[in-house]
């Protein structure tokens, strides 16, 4: 397996970064990155595994888009905005995963077809002009990657495999595909998503925010790479512990890391300039034949140490928004992709 180009090669300036506050806490910059950043790339959503039958319909949401994809007759995945055409109603008005032979909305029980065309419309009486037909779903684009659901709001996407250009290469034959969806959680926080991401794409603060994490890596051990949508963490870890030593993380918002009988994602969301949710699936290999208890006791550390991130992301956040943090330097070392990260943004003409 070919390993993915390093970006880092590329990179033509110091490593230094001068964010202004006001990107971790504009409203301004919150709009501009929904449409410029989210509604511009793949987004992560959820496991097509689990959508097996004709019917079954998986409903997320991601910097205040709310998306819905239906499983067709044929074995094809649609895409849609989840909002009714009558009055913007959700017609699926929870996140996850659901099963309906027809699309109906709570709200007035406009009714759907899984092709996201308007079927009946009760007692909403006659007005001239008016064709079911010209009132469908709005549709979006929909791929998938090894098992995992992407869509994408824009005209004309990129391809998904070249978005995920760097993964083939991380992860290899890992037979992801035959792993299945055991647990599925989300976490809301006080801090914008950039700060998450930064601290998710640095090892930097593993010994001292991570302290027993850190105890499961080989001292010295830890290194980051930026490649061109990807940042790859590693580390040699040892035996028991709750990871293999690959994490990942890819542009905007999606993450990977291996443990040993599986893997878990991520799709990191934000919610308002200064909230964010992080919705979290966890796989397990059927064939690595590990017991409810290794499973129960991954799906706690991996939560152990998102809280962990989630406190330091809060703190960091409540000093951006005094004003008064003039920037810093960043570590070659350890802090590559916080580099990569503002390169992203200012590619999208938000920073």
């Amino acid at each position: 397996m070919n390993m993915p180009e390093v970006y880092a090669t590329k990179l033509a300036r110091t490593l230094t970064i001068s964010p202004d506050p006001a990107i971790y806490t504009s409203a301004e910059t919150w709009r501009a990155e929904r449409t410029a950043v989210f509604a511009s790339t793949w987004q992560y959503i959820g496991d097509a595994r689990s959508l097996t039958r004709t019917g079954d319909h998986l409903a997320a949401g991601f910097a205040g888009y709310r998306v819905l994809v239906v499983r067709q007759a044929d074995g094809d995945l649609r895409g849609f905005h989840n909002v009714c055409r009558h009055r913007a109603a959700p017609i699926v008005e929870n996140d996850g995963y659901g099963r309906s032979a027809v699309l109906t909305c709570p709200y007035h029980r406009w009714a759907y077809g899984l092709d996201g065309g308007l079927r009946t419309t009760p007692e909403f009486g006659e007005v001239a002009g008016f064709r079911c037909e010209d009132h469908g779903l709005l549709p979006i684009h929909v791929d998938t990657w090894r098992g995992h659901v992407f869509v994408h709001l824009g005209d004309d996407p990129e391809p998904l495999d070249t978005a995920m250009v760097d993964m083939p290469g991380l992860v290899g034959d890992r037979p992801l595909e035959r792993c299945t969806l055991y647990d599925s959680w989300h976490i809301d926080f006080d801090a914008n998503w950039k700060v998450y991401v930064e601290n998710y794409v640095e090892g930097y603060h593993v010994p001292s925010v991570h302290p027993a994490f850190d105890a499961e890596l080989e001292t010295g051990t830890f290194t980051t790479t930026a490649y061109r949508n990807t940042i790859a963490m590693r580390a040699g870890a040892k035996a028991g512990g709750l990871y293999e030593g690959l994490w990942t993380w890819s542009w905007p918002g999606f993450t990977l890391v291996l443990f040993p009988g599986g893997y878990d994602v991520s799709r990191i969301c934000p919610l308002s300039p200064e909230k964010t949710r992080v919705q979290f699936d966890i796989f397990v290999d059927p064939e690595a034949g590990l017991s409810e208890e290794q499973k129960a006791a991954t799906t706690k550390g991996v939560y152990g140490l998102v809280a962990e991130d989630m406190a330091i992301s809060e703190a960091v956040q409540g000093n951006l928004a005094s004003g008064v943090f003039p920037g810093g330097p960043l570590s070659p070392r350890h802090e590559e992709g916080v580099a990569l990260l503002h390169d992203k943004l200012r590619a999208a003409g938000v920073a």
